[in-house]
């Protein structure tokens, strides 16, 4: 039930969802929290990042008084309330959703987030989780990008998900790796 937004760690949990919301963009991405139940990460929308910084202390004392009980499908703020345009999460994800793509770290975005396994949401160590070089090793990407997965995600039969991006070096050493 922690919020990370830009290096700092404060106890968080939900927030709303703007219907007529344009995208999904993980630039957008403002901050992230844990929810009650599942514990998986979830993504904190906001068009401006300045919106985001004056929305903090209403956000703080409602997180607050729920006790920072609030799970995947919660809304935080009504629809009619004025932070519902400012704070915004995709409301259909569930504690059996993946990760949000958005949570993984953006070239153009100042938060910074650790790797964790796109499936269930686990951090790890090398040997635990599959990064790209580890994944590259493997020869799993298909030259792709890929989100990182945990090895008890792989041997449960859960897919290396691709960003849809080539890497032609990737592509180069897969290739190579197989002769």
């Amino acid at each position: 039930m922690y919020l990370f937004y830009l290096g700092t760690h404060l106890p968080f949990t939900s927030f709303t969802y703007l219907p007529t919301y344009p995208s999904w963009d993980a630039k957008k991405v403002r901050a992230v929290l844990k929810r009650y139940h599942c514990a998986k990460p979830r993504c904190i929308y906001s068009p401006v990042d300045a919106t985001y910084n004056a929305a903090t202390t209403a956000l703080q004392q409602k997180m607050e008084s729920v006790s920072n009980r609030f799970s995947c499908g919660d809304l935080l703020f009504e629809d009619s309330h004025h932070l519902s345009k400012v704070l915004v999460q995709q409301q259909a994800l569930t504690c059996e959703s993946r990760i949000e793509k958005g949570y993984f770290n953006h070239k153009d975005r100042k938060l910074k987030l650790p790797d964790i396994c796109i499936h269930c949401g686990e951090e790890g160590a090398e040997d635990s989780l599959l990064s790209q070089p580890q994944l590259i090793e493997r020869k799993l990407t298909g030259g792709k990008i890929c989100f990182p997965i945990s090895a008890d995600c792989l041997k449960c039969g859960k897919t290396v998900l691709k960003t849809g991006r080539k890497d032609a070096m990737n592509v180069r050493k897969e290739k190579a790796g197989s002769k």
